[in-house]
């Protein structure tokens, strides 16, 4: 019986430097460039944004530290932003959120304002389902119009 082995294509420790050179090209300030990034699940991705982030703190941490800036790090998830944290350990340039909390954040100081406009567009919004509720058939969207204005109804009535 004859056993056969195969060894896994491995690629060198460096394969992808020069994306991530690209990506720190990108990074520069004034460059005028940005860049994505999009692979699959264990191909680096992680790594590389690691190694942008250590190369925007060797670039700038003095100075940013010195103007109080922050360089804003957003994730999909609580899971991302958390692993981004433990490989960046914790440097106060970077502010590392969610999209959702750093929309909430960029709003912060707005909050009354967009309650004011809400609570002024809700009539029209309602004004105009039970419009097309009136027109329309029953069915699906029919349910999911009556929902919506029982919804707005709530809102508007406190």
């Amino acid at each position: 019986m004859s056993e056969k082995f195969y060894l896994a294509d491995t690629k060198p420790i460096d394969h992808d430097d020069t994306v991530d050179k690209g990506i720190e090209e990108c990074l520069l300030i004034g460059s005028g460039k940005s860049f994505i990034t999009f692979a699959g699940a264990g191909s680096g991705k992680t790594y590389s944004l690691k190694k942008a982030l250590e190369f925007l703190k060797s670039k700038y941490s003095d100075d940013f530290s010195r103007q109080g800036r922050q360089i804003a790090v957003v994730t999909f998830t609580n899971n991302a932003a958390d692993e981004i944290v433990d490989r960046i350990e914790q440097n106060p340039i970077f502010s590392v959120s969610t999209i959702h909390s750093f929309c909430w954040a960029a709003i912060a100081g707005f909050n009354e304002d967009i309650r004011k406009w809400f609570l002024e567009k809700i009539p029209y919004d309602l004004k105009d389902l039970e419009e097309k509720q009136q027109k329309g058939r029953a069915g699906k969207a029919a349910d999911a119009r009556k929902r919506a204005i029982i919804r707005l109804e709530k809102k508007l009535n406190g």
